[in-house]
């Protein structure tokens, strides 16, 4: 990111900047969760008048943006605000306020990159090249749609760690531990839940399906979970002990890069309407 980038990316030097200008002031702003949100918007708005910025306490999060956007939407009445959707299926979790926007029907923005099973196996495909490439190795070519379904599976433990306020942290279990024989069966889903949970939680886990088939059979793939899937497989075939800087490398200037690009160029209709929606307000 260069310095400009850097500069209008700080949410202190934006708040400052809303004070001192008044066409920054009256330029429609939109609070987003992440980085990787923030630099999706503003490759596909480089020509739109709408500032994408990250909020100015508690980034990376959901908590964070509806804050942020509750303490300053009296003052700034051009102010909106985009989430992720995560297990908020009924936005019972964002406020009565028409300028909050959340990225369903799919999990999270950079989900609507690749919204199927088939275009996340293509774009895995096309990340697991590059990777191969730069280690000589093309075993990572060929776990793509193992990669892509445990991703999945993922996603939905995701779902319902946070819709039943479970805060454990992923990685309880290694690839070596997983069985690939039916990834595309219900049976994997729940082979993951237990390896990540244990038995404990299976019942919760049947009535959560239940209760939310339609929302989760459409919710998409965390680009969280596909990258901490991927990561899982390459320290698997490559080294355990990798070192965590060569991750972020690969996630910044790889992962993220691939989903800029893919999403810069498709037609995107969520895209499209916050847009709208920010314009026509």
């Amino acid at each position: 990111m260069n310095s400009l980038k850097m500069a209008t990316a700080d949410p202190k030097r934006n708040r400052g900047s809303r004070i001192i200008s008044k066409k920054i002031s009256s330029e429609p702003k939109l609070i987003v969760e992440g980085n990787l949100e923030m630099k999706i918007l503003r490759k596909r708005w480089n020509r739109v008048p709408i500032s994408v910025e990250l909020p100015e306490f508690e980034p990376n999060s959901k908590k964070g943006v509806i804050n942020d956007f509750n303490r300053r939407k009296k003052a700034e009445k051009n102010l909106f605000a985009l989430v992720d959707m995560d297990y908020d299926f009924e936005q019972k979790m964002l406020p009565n306020d028409a300028r909050i926007i959340d990225t369903s029907p799919l999990v999270t923005l950079p989900s609507h990159a690749f919204p199927t099973i088939n275009s996340s196996t293509l774009m895995m495909e096309e990340i697991s090249k590059i990777i191969s490439q730069t280690f000589e190795n093309s075993e990572l070519i060929d776990e793509c749609e193992n990669i892509v379904y445990l991703a999945r599976s993922l996603t939905i433990l995701k779902l319902f760690k946070g819709r039943m306020k479970i805060h454990s942290p992923f990685g309880d279990f290694s690839w070596k531990d997983i069985n690939f024989t039916e990834v595309k069966n219900l049976e994997f889903l729940y082979h993951i839940i237990e390896l990540e949970l244990g038995s404990t939680y299976l019942n919760g886990f049947d009535t959560f399906m239940k209760d939310n088939k339609r929302n989760v059979d459409n919710c998409g793939i965390n680009d969280h979970m596909l990258f901490h899937s991927l990561k899982m497989c390459f320290c698997n075939i490559f080294d355990n002990n990798m070192n965590d800087n060569i991750f972020r490398i690969f996630e910044k200037d790889v992962f993220e890069r691939r989903i800029i690009a893919k999403i810069s160029t498709i037609t995107n209709d969520l895209i499209h309407d916050i847009k709208q929606k920010i314009l026509s307000y």
